[in-house]
């Protein structure tokens, strides 16, 4: 099993999106639905093709579902990008939060 897939199929990043979170970026409801649809994608599309776990999938002899695998290979792949992406924007709003949250001894009356 190659290393991305490894962790594609057994990543289980739950985030639990509390009130405060949409209140600062609202957003951030479609991307942990995002989120889950690509993990459930994934481990369907490994179930449906274990051909991806073994790293010499792409030198295999011509079969008629290699273009079904090669096909499931580009949309893990995609879904690699867009998690990092989705990432990166979350990472985002949460440094932007963290900077515009006033500081605990903003409170101070002298």
């Amino acid at each position: 099993m190659t290393r991305s897939h490894q962790s594609r199929a057994t990543s289980s990043r739950v985030t639990r999106v509390t009130l405060q979170m949409l209140s600062e970026g609202p957003e951030r409801a479609s991307i942990e639905a995002l989120r889950t649809v690509l993990d459930i994608t994934s481990v369907a599309l490994l179930a449906a093709n274990p051909d991806l776990l073994d790293d010499g999938w792409p030198a295999m002899p011509e079969r008629t579902h290699l273009a079904v695998v090669r096909i499931a290979s580009r949309i893990l792949r995609t879904g690699d990008a867009l998690r990092t992406e989705l990432e990166r924007y979350t990472n985002l709003l949460d440094r932007l939060n963290d900077r515009d949250r006033p500081a605990a001894d903003d409170d101070i009356p002298f």
